[in-house]
């Protein structure tokens, strides 16, 4: 289910951060401190879709429970309404409803639970982006 590993050199990333929630969106940012990435955020799934139609993300980090607009909803959305569009996609939550046969059928990449650390965070981003670690051995 996850790409394979790209060469990222030169290559600008593209991750838009879906949460209600500054502070989770400001920890997100951390964790993609070490790509090349262009990064935009949105607060809820209504103005994620939105900036997923105009942005084209390679990678939507979205929270599962938000009021305005559910990560669920907006991947349901983006599913139906933007044909050819693909990216992949993380979904955090504090308690999720969905089962992992919902979140396969929903095309979620990985589904990871709060709270998380940073570096679990990050290494869910690079295996689903395809990224090897750049961590030392």
């Amino acid at each position: 289910m996850f790409p394979q590993s790209t060469d990222i050199a030169g290559r600008k990333w593209k991750i838009l951060i879906v949460d209600d929630e500054e502070l989770i969106r400001s920890f997100l940012e951390m964790a993609l401190e070490d790509l090349n990435c262009e990064i935009q955020f949105a607060e809820n799934g209504s103005q994620g879709f939105a900036k997923a139609s105009e942005f084209r993300p390679d990678l939507i980090i979205s929270d599962v429970l938000m009021p305005g607009g559910t990560g669920e909803g907006l991947v349901r959305r983006m599913r139906e309404e933007l044909k050819g569009y693909d990216p992949r996609v993380i979904l955090i939550s504090g308690y999720s409803h969905l089962s992992d046969e919902e979140v396969k059928n929903l095309g979620v990449d990985k589904l990871v639970s709060k709270p998380f650390q940073l570096e679990q965070m990050i290494t869910s981003i690079r295996q689903v982006l395809g990224i090897a670690s750049t961590a030392a051995t």
